[in-house]
């Protein structure tokens, strides 16, 4: 979802991966549970701390993950804000480096086609926006 605001193209996105407080994902884990089930998700796979309601899935990431395994700190992501909602995304560079970085991952096997496609895109994105402030 945030890649396609970022590089301005419908992906087609069937998931939305948000980073979240880490104590969100330890103390606060059955907190959470408790609220995406009020909201009529489902835990599809605990592991990955993801949710499942119909074809919706939202996935929760420690924040620190950002720092721990890319190299990134929070504070260097843009803060935007949509309907009223603020949040923060990853820039196309540093989606660039998310997505390759991720496609190491097992878990990420099964999306690697659609990682490729999106690494794809985001270089054409950057490359098309070179001159321009992206």
């Amino acid at each position: 979802l945030g890649l396609s605001y970022i590089i301005k193209e419908d992906l087609n996105c069937k998931d939305i991966d948000l980073l979240i407080e880490d104590k969100y994902l330890k103390e606060e884990w059955q907190t959470l549970q408790n609220l995406m089930k009020e909201m009529g998700f489902k835990l599809n796979n605990e592991k990955e701390h993801e949710f499942k309601r119909d074809n919706e899935i939202i996935s929760f990431a420690k924040e620190s993950i950002l720092k721990n395994n890319i190299g990134m700190n929070i504070q260097d992501l843009e803060q935007i804000r949509i309907n009223g909602i603020e949040f923060k995304v990853p820039s196309a560079q540093q989606y660039l480096i998310i997505y390759k970085i991720g496609m190491k991952d097992k878990y990420r096997k099964p999306k690697l086609v659609s990682d490729k496609e999106k690494i794809r895109k985001i270089k054409e994105y950057i490359k098309k926006n070179k001159s321009k402030d992206i």
